[in-house]
């Protein structure tokens, strides 16, 4: 079943229009990377930041105003994975771009609108939930 929502993110980087959609060779370049989907998330998702004096995950407020959770946790990013998913997500519709244009894309400027477009995509990448009634048929 196709999901509605699988059509690119387009984002602006610069004076360019870029697309991020995510296909069966995008997560296959993923796995070859990182062994397995799970653990590329989990890259992209970055190191959690602890206090050294509590020895507890230092918090901070929730970005995503509409979430009911104020607080999580802070997290170093991993901008190798960013710029390693970043490129999975580009290489359909752009098979020739290399990593190493794709990490000169990114700056400390546009790199929470990147990573924000890249999760969308993943998101609009997944499957719909399939009913019950669905699969009988």
């Amino acid at each position: 079943m196709s999901n509605a929502n699988d059509k690119p993110i387009e984002i602006k980087i610069g004076e360019d229009v870029y697309k991020i959609r995510f296909t069966l060779n995008s997560f296959i370049e993923l796995e070859d990377i990182y062994e397995s989907i799970d653990k590329a998330m989990e890259a992209l998702q970055g190191d959690v930041v602890i206090n050294k004096e509590t020895g507890k995950p230092e918090m901070i407020d929730n970005p995503d105003t509409k979430s009911k959770i104020k607080k999580i946790e802070k997290r170093n990013i991993n901008f190798k994975s960013v710029r390693n998913i970043l490129w999975a997500g580009m290489i359909p519709d752009k098979p020739e771009i290399t990593k190493t244009e794709v990490g000169n894309l990114l700056n400390f400027k546009n790199i929470t609108e990147i990573m924000t477009a890249v999760n969308t995509a993943l998101i609009n990448s997944l499957p719909e939930k399939v009913g019950e009634d669905e699969l009988k048929n």
